[in-house]
This record gives C-alpha cells, structure tokens and sequence, in this order.
C-alpha cells in the first residue's frame, strides 16, 4: 500500500486524464482493424519473398548438382558390382554362342575356291566366344560340307584324349585338301572348261564368265597362286578365247592389237582380257538394247470343201509279164463261173464263193 501511494503520488494527473476521458468505440476498432491489417500485409509480403528466395536458391543448387553430375538413365541409382558385371558378360557371351551355334556361321560346300572365304568367316564369328578345342571342333564338323565333314569326324574319332592336337590337324588337312595353290588353280581352270561355247545369244552364260574371269583375275593379283601366271600370255587366253562367240572373237583380236601398239608389249596382260569380257556382257544384258524378234505365224487355211469322192475297191488281178503267156492267157477261152470260181480259181461255183 505505501509503494503504491508513492506511485501515485509521484506521476501528475494528466497522465490519468488519459484513461479517464471518454472515447469513441468505432474510431478505436476501425485503428485496431487498420493496424491489422498493415501487420497482416507487411508479414504476408516478408514470408513471400522468403519463399521465393529459399525456391530461387533450391534451383541453383539443382543446376549446380546436374551440372556436376552425369543424368541418369534409369529412375534409381543402381551401382553395379564387378560380380554383376561379370555376371551379365558371361550372359552375354552365352547368347553370342547360341546364336552363333544356330543361324550365326555360313556352310562350307566343298570348293577349293570358297575355302578361304569360309575360314575367315568362321575365325571371325568364334574369336570372341572363348570356346574350347572340342567346342572348336564341334561347330566345324556342323557347317563344314558332306565332304569334308567326314573327314573332320575321322580325325575327332582319332584324338578323342587330344582335342588341340585334333583340332590342329583338322585345319591342316583341310588347307591340304581345299585351300592349297595347286587345288585352288585346278577349281578355278575346271570353271573355264566345263564352261560351254557360247553363242550370240548367250548372254546369261557371258556374264558367268565375266564372273569367273574376274575371280581368276583377283586370285592372280593376290599372289598366292603363282600358277596363274600363265594368263598373262597367249597360251594361256586363246583357249577361253576360242569359247566366245565369233563376233566377239574379232572384237577382241582388235582390242588386243590395239592394245600391243599402243604400250609395246608382247601380249595383252589378263586384266585386259578379263575387263573386255566384263564390258562386252554388261552391253548384252543391258535390257535397253535387247532386241526380241516379232515372230509372224501363217496360219494354213483349211478347206471346208467336202470330198465328194466314192471309194473303189478291186480285186486283184494277174497280169502277165511275158507277151507269149499273154497270148496264151487270152486264147485260153473263159471257164464258166458256175464251174471255176474266177476269184480263188477253185472248182466251186461263183454263187457258192465265200468271199461274198
């Protein structure tokens, strides 16, 4: 009580007047409602800029973090492990092989002259399949041909306990058997034999041997068959020469010509004779000059004309050869038919004839 006297005591009146006057009660709720509302709006305007400086700050932070790092391609970070990894290439190379094994090689046929295309096909398909010998020789014996087949199994069935040592000699004989100079020039000179003479309307045939030319041509320029060397020289073109048809014989003993004056050489080389054939097919089976003969059929005009012609059947008669017996034969007076059948000659009547 005392400290609240001296309180009171120690502040003048206008200070109560304050509180003691008589105020309106509209004024003083439209002020509280004002000054609400300026706090309202003051802190509405202070919380939207923090929003969009904390969003403006997360993008940064979001372009800065793709920038560092690589995008994903998948929706989850999936480190794989090197069990994994060495797990999905084993897979892999699994699905390599049974493809392989199933559609993924070409088969052998059995000529010399494919023989090395073959190989390096084969040798390119299984170099990263990591088989063993065995398998090797295996996937061989399927796509090697009737031929060669049966001996790949010979020599399996000899080295059943030795599958490198089988598969060694599987290769070796099969370069001895397809793939060696002299068996390869014998397939390839046999093609030009067993081809036949063509003729001018021969095209399809000129072409196979603009074919086979050129075939002999790139085996030649190789030099892995030195015996075709012997191209190079009359000896050793005039026998395919001599199979071209005539016009293109003489079409080529100009070019030849042509060709010794122009370089000074004693024979055309092969090439030559080789780029002629391929030029002269490729003119003739050019469907825009292929000339096909208008063949004009006659017809015969048959007569519709009946054959108004009676048959006449006679019998046969004796006629003499000798002018005397036909003397006699006409002196001889006639028997009579109801005696001497006229017809036979028998002694029974005419009437009684079994002829009629």
């Amino acid at each position: 009580m005392q400290r609240t006297a001296e309180f009171v005591q120690s502040h003048p009146d206008s200070y109560y007047e304050r509180f003691l006057s008589k105020m309106d009660p509209l004024a003083c709720h439209k002020a509280a409602r004002e000054q609400c509302e300026t706090a309202m709006n003051t802190e509405i305007d202070e919380r939207r800029f923090h929003s969009e400086k904390k969003t403006d700050i997360k993008v940064e932070q979001q372009t800065q973090r793709e920038e560092r790092s690589p995008p994903k391609l998948y929706p989850y970070d999936t480190l794989q492990t090197p069990a994994e990894t060495q797990g999905i290439q084993d897979i892999t190379c699994y699905l390599r092989r049974r493809e392989m094994l199933s559609t993924g090689l070409l088969q052998f046929d059995d000529h010399p002259e494919n023989y090395w295309a073959w190989k390096a096909s084969f040798q390119n398909a299984i170099k990263d399949l990591k088989i063993t010998a065995q398998e090797e020789i295996d996937l061989m014996i399927k796509w090697l041909g009737n031929e060669s087949r049966q001996q790949a199994k010979r020599i399996r069935s000899v080295h059943v306990f030795n599958p490198t040592a089988a598969l060694h000699l599987l290769w070796q004989r099969l370069e001895e058997c397809y793939g060696s100079p002299e068996v390869m020039e014998n397939a390839l000179l046999k093609k030009i034999e067993q081809l036949p003479k063509l003729h001018n309307w021969d095209n399809t045939k000129s072409r196979e041997l603009g074919d086979i030319l050129q075939e002999m041509e790139c085996a030649k320029d190789g030099g892995y068959l030195p015996g075709l060397s012997y191209l190079d020289t009359s000896r050793g073109v005039n026998p395919i020469v001599d199979k071209l048809p005539y016009g293109l014989q003489d079409k080529w003993i100009a070019t030849g010509a042509k060709y010794k004056e122009k370089h000074k050489v004693a024979f055309p080389p092969f090439s030559v004779f080789s780029k002629f054939v391929r030029q002269q097919a490729k003119i003739r089976n050019n469907p825009s000059f292929v000339i096909t003969p208008i063949s004009t059929s006659f017809k015969k005009e048959k007569s519709f004309k009946g054959d108004n012609r009676q048959i006449v059947t006679v019998h046969k008669t004796d006629i003499p050869t000798d002018t005397g017996t036909a003397q006699k034969c006409f002196s001889k007076p006639a028997e009579s038919p109801d005696k001497l059948c006229p017809i036979h000659k028998k002694p029974h009547p005419l009437t009684k004839c079994k002829t009629f």
